[in-house]
């Protein structure tokens, strides 16, 4: 999808344009529908990250990568919180995420409430009928194994946003985050999550 196609959806779901501007930062995660509201397990999704270099719309970034933006299917059959999985809904997240740290390494990290649906019911279909939560729960945007090729998504989801991309393409993407952040002085990052 070109920007005007990710905004158009962007508009459509959440009544809210992407951002434009010099170094305004949109990060855009893109839902795919699972059969049977079955969980996948896999990186089906895509989370995109864009921005202008300058005011030229001509100078505009696209950053496009595999990934899930459901739990692995580990933490469907066990979850971690006694009310059940984590799935962030889908919608605009305002100031959702800061720079900071993911276990040991640079991700964006949860600062503000997020809703999330919990799904309690220990297999691999999304319960149909959730429990909805606001909160901080550590829904974090973060990259999956450092080669950045597994082909499941397994222990590295519990609720997070996770891409596929090697740790080095990964820190040079939050290097680059923190470098905006320093530019600019707008240190916290908004979530477009849209359903296709």
């Amino acid at each position: 999808m070109n920007f005007k196609e990710l905004n158009a959806l962007a508009e459509e779901q959440t009544g809210k344009s992407l951002f434009t501007g010099a170094l305004n930062v949109s990060i855009i995660g893109l839902r795919s529908p699972r059969k049977d509201d079955q969980v996948s397990d896999r990186y089906q999704d895509k989370i995109i990250f864009t921005w202008q270099q300058n005011e030229d719309e001509d100078s505009r970034i696209i950053l496009e990568f595999p990934a899930t933006t459901y739990a692995g299917l580990k933490y469907y059959n066990n979850p971690i919180n006694k009310s059940g999985t984590a799935c962030l809904m889908s919608g605009f997240h305002k100031h959702l995420w800061e720079v900071g740290r993911h276990r040991n390494y640079k991700a964006l990290r949860q600062v503000s409430d997020a809703r999330v649906l919990r799904d309690n019911n220990r297999d691999d279909k999304n319960n149909p009928e959730p429990e909805i939560q606001t909160g901080k729960y550590y829904i974090n945007l973060h990259r999956a194994n450092y080669k950045g090729n597994n082909k499941t998504v397994e222990s590295y989801s519990a609720g997070c946003q996770v891409l596929l991309a090697h740790s080095f393409v990964f820190l040079s993407l939050m290097k680059e985050l923190e470098r905006i952040v320093n530019e600019t002085g707008w240190d916290k990052y908004s979530y477009f999550l849209l359903d296709l």
